[in-house]
């Protein structure tokens, strides 16, 4: 019986912990000792997959119709997808363009341009014989494992490629993949077999309390405030604004960091920044998390950062830290005032 007709699929792997979408797809269409872009011609007859961000996508004919052959709940199912953040990090899930906090791939035919998916070596090594890729790593966020503390990788370090794991069949026309999901599809170097740096206890502290509060989320189906402006600080970090330059030296100057002024246009993307370049980021909004809003307002206030280049970067803040940043606009009204009065009263 054909496999897009069958109840359930003679052979099939339920998903894993946080597992993504297409990793999930791939390890189904190996478990029928089928290539990934015949098995999903042969499910999908009219969808086109390695072509586009089919996680971000998020289409509704291919996590229903697997939630089906694998049987899982249909919401078990879709957990497999970027799309399932909504609500969570973003109000609203975008599937055109540059979507908040979802790292860019930068499909060009069937392969990437951009370094959009991470990885972990511990967790490769922790999975054995069956490596999956987590949703975690599409992250912008996502700097660090926040189980496994180390950092991630966003390349193979001895060839320099993007990561595009649905390539693994590639020139073997007649043959499968021999090697796990962990391999690189350029030099078939084994991510497994890697060592990563340990990430700073700061950071670690955050991007495991950021994971936590995507996974107790999950169930509320709240939370993306919080996102929001954490997003907006990173991006103020990042940004190349020449009224922004100040606050992001004194932010770094803080954490004894060297300053540079951020890489790439004038008003940078943080899903298209490498993880390189995002480390520092998060680093530095750690600074500014760990005594919460205090520094934030001390540095705006030594720097004398305009607030408007504060809440320009986006039109979606959340009332409250709107609120908070105007407050300061409060003080410095009255610390004029003050200024002005006091020289009068004395005379």
């Amino acid at each position: 019986m054909p496999l897009s007709v069958s109840t359930r699929w003679p052979a099939f792997v339920l998903p894993k912990k946080d597992e993504l979408l297409s990793s999930w797809l791939l390890r189904n269409s190996h478990a029928h000792q089928m290539k990934a872009h015949t098995f999903c011609k042969v499910v999908w007859p009219r969808l086109a997959f390695w072509n586009r961000d089919i996680d971000r996508m998020a289409l509704p004919e291919v996590w229903q119709l697997m939630a089906l052959k694998v049987g899982v709940s249909p919401e078990r199912s879709y957990q497999t997808t970027l799309a399932a953040y909504e609500g969570i990090l973003f109000k609203r899930a975008s599937f055109q363009g540059n979507s908040f906090w979802l790292l860019a791939l930068g499909i060009y035919h069937r392969t990437h341009t951009r370094y959009g998916i991470q990885f972990c070596p511990s967790c490769f090594q922790q999975d054995g014989a069956r490596p999956y890729y987590r949703r975690w790593w599409r992250l912008a966020l996502a700097v660090g494992c926040p189980e496994c503390g180390c950092q991630l990788l966003d390349e193979c370090p001895f060839c320099k490629q993007p990561v595009v794991f649905h390539r693994s069949e590639i020139g073997r026309k007649r043959e499968l993949a021999t090697y796990p999901l962990s391999c690189c599809t350029s030099c078939f170097a084994d991510f497994a077999d890697l060592r990563t740096e340990v990430v700073p206890p700061l950071v670690l502290r955050f991007q495991q309390e950021w994971y936590q509060r995507i996974t107790d989320s999950r169930d509320t189906g709240n939370g993306y405030e919080y996102f929001d402006v954490l997003h907006q600080l990173l991006m103020l970090l990042s940004s190349r604004k020449p009224s922004l330059l100040g606050f992001q030296r004194a932010v770094a100057e803080s954490l004894q960091l060297m300053f540079h002024q951020p890489a790439g246009g004038y008003r940078n993307r943080l899903e298209t920044l490498r993880l390189e370049e995002r480390m520092r980021l998060v680093e530095q909004v750690a600074w500014l998390l760990e005594e919460w809003p205090s520094r934030l307002l001390d540095v705006i206030r030594q720097t004398n950062t305009r607030l408007s280049s504060i809440l320009s970067e986006s039109h979606h803040l959340p009332e409250s830290f709107v609120a908070l940043i105007l407050t300061l606009n409060a003080d410095l009204n009255k610390s004029s005032v003050q200024k002005i009065s006091g020289p009068t009263q004395g005379v």
